[in-house]
């Protein structure tokens, strides 16, 4: 069995080396070269390569690779022991030279064993004002047991929203996730954890925190310029009026990768001209139409039960 393995990306000669020596062997087979932890998990490997160079590898990633199942090989300069000692810090399985390609690639494919499923990742978004993403956020997430609701906007909202004092800046986040520290599970809000930080969500956060149990993720408005491809679902929160579906439109028609579930919110009482509408608007079917209500919490837990199961 050709062993599914993950390379990081580098200026370094060594990764593409490894890629070539694996498409010409049948040892093993690369099914991702990523940039970032997303772009590993999107892929599901049973083992990641990666250089001692990667400016964001720290602990906790590797904690979050290995919590899964996933093998993790660290990549060193040969004349550099600081780098070698650097990867033994970091815990990861194995250290080899960057210039012994053959050895590389037997380490990856002898320490890999099938990784675990990851724990549900839900992302929420929706075009700019459009009303109730947050809303729906929080619905999703009293909809799986364990999960923590992360405030994933550039621009974050969803403390406030809840009425939730500032969470950790990015860098306090980042920080922890270089130096192995656990990282916080969020307040407990609306009966369900929430970590709301002051600021962007660092890249790195995710699969750790996903490491712990299911994510939702609200990602704030028309994320399509840096989707979570590792997802399991997609959300996108549409506001059943003419107004709401035009905006809607603008945004997927630059929408990448796997269409997203429509969740039509405030569907007034004509329910089958709704869908009708999204259809014409959007070419998707709604996967969950919430009407319009003075508990628009209550409403949107009705609507999206079962959604992320």
């Amino acid at each position: 069995m050709r062993r599914p393995i993950a390379t990081v990306l580098t200026a370094r000669p060594w990764e593409e080396a490894l890629v070539r020596l694996a498409h010409a062997s049948a040892l093993g087979r690369v099914v991702a070269r990523a940039w970032e932890p997303d772009g590993v998990d999107a892929a599901s490997p049973d083992v990641v390569v990666v250089g001692a160079e990667t400016a964001w590898l720290g602990r906790g990633v590797v904690a979050a690779w290995q919590g899964v199942g996933r093998a993790v090989v660290g990549v060193h300069a040969s004349d550099s022991p600081g780098e070698r000692r650097a990867l033994d810090d970091l815990g990861v399985d194995h250290a080899v030279a960057g210039d012994d390609i053959e050895r590389m690639l037997l380490t990856a494919c002898r320490a890999a064993v099938p990784a675990a499923p990851l724990a549900p990742l839900v992302t929420v978004s929706g075009p700019r004002g459009a009303p109730g993403r947050s809303t729906v956020a929080i619905a999703l997430a009293r909809s799986l047991p364990g999960s923590t609701l992360v405030d994933g906007d550039p621009d974050p909202n969803l403390g406030p929203f809840l009425g939730l004092p500032p969470g950790p800046t990015p860098d306090e986040l980042v920080d922890l996730l270089r130096t192995g520290g656990r990282l916080p599970r969020g307040t407990e809000a609306a009966g369900i954890r929430v970590l709301a930080p002051f600021g962007p969500l660092p890249p790195t956060a995710i699969p750790c925190l996903r490491a712990s149990g299911p994510l939702v993720v609200d990602q704030g408005p028309s994320p399509v310029a840096n989707p979570l491809r590792s997802a399991s679902l997609r959300v996108f929160v549409v506001e059943g009026t003419a107004v709401g579906l035009v905006r809607a439109a603008t945004v997927l028609r630059e929408w990448m990768g796997p269409p997203p579930v429509i969740v039509l919110n405030k569907v007034p009482a004509d329910r089958v001209a709704a869908i009708r509408a999204c259809r014409a608007a959007t070419g998707l079917e709604p996967g969950a139409l919430v009407p319009t209500s003075d508990r628009p919490l209550e409403a949107a837990e009705a609507a999206v039960s079962g959604l992320a199961a």
